[in-house]
């Protein structure tokens, strides 16, 4: 069997298991994969996901399964319906438009809202008929 010339120690896999013996940041039975939490093989990277997931596509670096109510290529804004700033660093995390109630309740009467920079005021985007 052939191992990945970029990410193995050897051309050559072991005879018995297949496996081929890979180099410091690869894996795989070939090693032609980055580990877990990186991305973009042969030159692997980290995963930039702003600390919302650990998890992002192995060939693009898009962040996948955003938590903490964040969405965007790098979990970098936040979910319809919510508000702030989920980059990192930034000491802000996204929460619910109160609109009056929040997403999902029977009284949230809003589609989605934004912090004033101003003022710090939230101001909400009313569905129709509300004001």
């Amino acid at each position: 069997c052939a191992c990945s010339p970029e990410g193995s120690v050897s051309e050559l896999c072991d005879p018995v298991s297949g496996q081929c013996r890979c180099q410091h940041g690869a894996m795989g039975r070939r090693c032609n994969q980055c580990l877990p939490g990186q991305w973009g093989f042969p030159a692997c990277r980290p995963c930039h996901c702003n600390g919302h997931s650990e998890e992002c596509d192995t060939h693009t670096g898009a962040c996948q399964q955003c938590r903490d109510a964040t969405t965007g290529r790098h979990c970098e804004r936040c979910l319809e319906g919510y508000y702030g700033d989920p980059v990192l660093g930034s000491g802000q995390q996204c929460r619910p438009c109160p609109c009056p109630g929040y997403p999902g309740t029977r009284h949230y009467h809003g589609n989605s809202c934004h912090a004033d920079k101003e003022t710090n005021q939230i101001v909400c985007l009313c569905a129709p008929g509300y004001t």
